[in-house]
């Protein structure tokens, strides 16, 4: 199979199996392979993968000030019943070229969501993600303070 169309089939499979995070790493490699956006997406999903996350699926009216029945994926800073859609704060806010956070974004599709944060990894420094593709299991619990309490 090219990698065009493994690029093509995998986001599919995972439409079908979110929880999928070996399908997401085989992805990544894929994207590693082509040049341009899909290479720098590449980092970020293998991240998704390692911390099996996947965006929550929104059915409902979900903080929308315009009451609209909306369907679509997000991603969050805490989360007990969905924790496969929690991310960091540095990821959450961290802006897309179009001025966006993913913080509050309500996405289309479930590739549209995880294309985002992949890129919004890709944006992050060196040291973000590198703390970042540890598994949350093995993260130094940090200490809290007073204050954040």
């Amino acid at each position: 199979m090219s990698i065009i169309a493994t690029i093509d089939v995998l986001p599919r499979e995972l439409d079908k199996h979110p929880r999928a995070y070996q399908t997401r790493l085989i992805l990544a490699d894929a994207y590693e392979e082509v040049a341009g956006v899909f290479a720098k997406m590449a980092l970020g999903y293998r991240a998704l993968a390692i911390g099996e996350r996947y965006p929550r699926l929104i059915l409902g009216w979900h903080h929308n000030p315009e009451m609209v029945s909306i369907k679509g994926y997000s991603w969050a800073y805490s989360d007990r019943k969905h924790p496969h859609a929690v991310l960091s704060h540095e990821w959450m806010t961290w802006k897309l070229l179009d001025g966006k956070a993913l913080c509050g974004e309500v996405f289309p599709t479930r590739r549209e969501a995880e294309d985002a944060a992949a890129k919004v990894f890709a944006g992050l420094g060196v040291k973000q993600q590198t703390e970042l593709l540890v598994p949350l299991e093995l993260r130094p619990k940090k200490e809290s303070t007073q204050e954040g309490s």
